[in-house]
């Protein structure tokens, strides 16, 4: 699972770990291809549309990555203070 997401702390860690694996995915090269290389703005998604994603697939992306980020639980505290 991808942890709780109650917290600064939780949501920061969770997009740090969609970051991370969706810049490695083919998709994210083609984005960059269509918008900055060749601007075109014309992606060749993987699948075409959005029914084509296996939506059991997306779980995963919010796993725990090897070099995880670490959020010092005062950031979390202080950010619900403020």
């Amino acid at each position: 699972g991808g942890g709780s997401l109650s917290g600064l702390g939780g949501v920061l860690r969770a997009e740090y770990r969609l970051a991370s694996r969706l810049a490695h995915m083919p998709d994210f090269y083609e984005g960059v291809r269509a918008a900055l290389i060749d601007k075109t703005k014309d992606p060749k998604w993987e699948p075409a549309a959005l029914e084509g994603v296996d939506a059991g697939s997306i779980p995963a992306l919010f796993d725990a990555v090897e070099d995880d980020l670490p959020v010092p639980a005062a950031a979390s505290k202080r950010a619900r203070t403020e």
